[in-house]
């Protein structure tokens, strides 16, 4: 939860503070609304019918509380399956019923931490599990990989899947559809890593992917500079197609330095890289170490 309250508490005071010198570079923050939305973690501004209270959407950043508590859902759910005969059968039913769960709850209510996606959730991770006790990565067929693939096809036409809010137009299929594309899209990843070439981009992206979500949306939710960029773009090109390409180059330089800088700022990098500079040090050979992986 360290990447998460710190990507939220950087966002409210580049804005508290920076929006009072350059208003026409940093959005305005309203205090409580904003406290409101980062404790209760949505992705989506939801209505809360117990409290008739609309609660403001904190960013696509939500899946952190969610992923968090769906880790506990998913443990707790795997040491009582253990305890009996049939333990790996236990488990996907488990799974499967918080998943239906998930779904019926998140007709009446969004809960705190995007509770309901988090118990939805528990799907993937049960598939997560069996496809790693297979290792079917590694050893997976092509049967598989064109299964997954039309599982994804046939999900994508079925309709929409919103995980942040727990809504499919066709749970079932969206359900299948994320498990299935998700092992193709693994399987395809495995065998481009197969290949001579290494892919140091796409190793780089994959290695450091959560502290640039995290900067992705300080720049997003913090900063006009993106719209004001893409305003100035379509002005000087007449082009929106020139403006969106020069926008997607942008917030993928951002978080490319961002991913660069980090690590070598002490202090805040044990806040999105914990485990690889955590702040009490016991041995510092192993952050040394640590340090130029």
């Amino acid at each position: 939860m360290l990447p998460y309250f710190s990507t939220v508490a950087l966002i409210g005071l580049i804005k508290l503070v920076g929006h009072n010198f350059v208003p026409n570079w940093i959005s305005p923050i309203g205090v409580v609304q904003y406290i409101v939305s980062a404790l209760y973690g949505l992705g989506t501004n939801s209505f809360i019918p117990g409290i008739k209270v609309t609660v403001s959407a904190i960013g696509a950043i939500w899946f952190l509380p969610a992923m968090f508590v769906g880790n506990i859902v998913f443990n707790a759910a795997f040491k009582l399956s253990k305890k009996f005969v049939h333990a790996k059968t236990l488990l996907l039913i488990f799974s499967l019923a918080l998943t239906v769960l998930g779904f019926l709850l998140s007709k009446k209510i969004q809960l705190p931490w995007s509770f309901d996606a988090a118990l939805i959730s528990q799907s993937f991770y049960c598939f997560g599990y069996m496809v790693r006790q297979l290792n079917l990565i590694e050893r997976g067929k092509l049967l598989l990989d064109l299964a997954g693939l039309l599982f994804w096809v046939f999900s994508a036409e079925s309709g929409f899947f919103y995980m942040n809010i727990g809504y499919a137009d066709s749970p079932i299929l969206a359900t299948l559809g994320a498990v299935g594309g998700s092992y193709f899209i693994m399987r395809v990843c495995c065998l481009l890593m197969r290949s001579q070439y290494q892919w140091p981009v796409f190793r780089k992206y994959g290695k450091d992917s959560l502290v640039m979500l995290c900067f992705h949306l300080i720049d997003l939710n913090a900063f006009l500079i993106g719209p004001r960029l893409f305003n100035k773009v379509v002005t000087m090109s007449g082009k929106i197609e020139v403006a969106i390409v020069v926008i997607i180059c942008y917030r993928l330089f951002v978080i490319w330095v961002a991913s660069i800088i980090v690590p070598h700022i002490p202090v805040i990098r044990s806040f999105f890289f914990p485990r690889k500079f955590p702040f009490k040090v016991k041995d510092k050979q192993s952050l040394v170490k640590n340090s130029l992986r």
